[in-house]
């Protein structure tokens, strides 16, 4: 997802969906996107979201089903999101 700075990103689980979270990468400059009490994993329905302020990709993923590798590769449930 490539998005303008200022930008609010809305995460959502719908209901039904069960243990997922949002953590960051711990290389991004900002502790963002982060789910509320992560690593805590949630339950559906629930959202939260984020304003990206600053320009710069930021890399995040779900610890029960994904992970971001030392280099920034993504793997599993993970994605990224750029700030231009």
């Amino acid at each position: 997802l490539t998005v303008a700075v200022g930008t609010t990103v809305t995460f959502t689980w719908p209901d039904g969906s069960t243990n997922h979270n949002v953590v960051p990468w711990a290389s991004n400059a900002s502790p963002i996107p982060a789910s509320p009490g992560q690593p805590t994993l949630l339950d559906g329905p629930t959202s939260f979201a984020v304003t990206f302020t600053t320009p710069e990709t930021f890399r995040f993923f779900c610890s029960a089903h994904g992970s971001v590798g030392s280099a920034g590769q993504l793997s599993g449930m993970a994605g990224s999101i750029t700030v231009q």
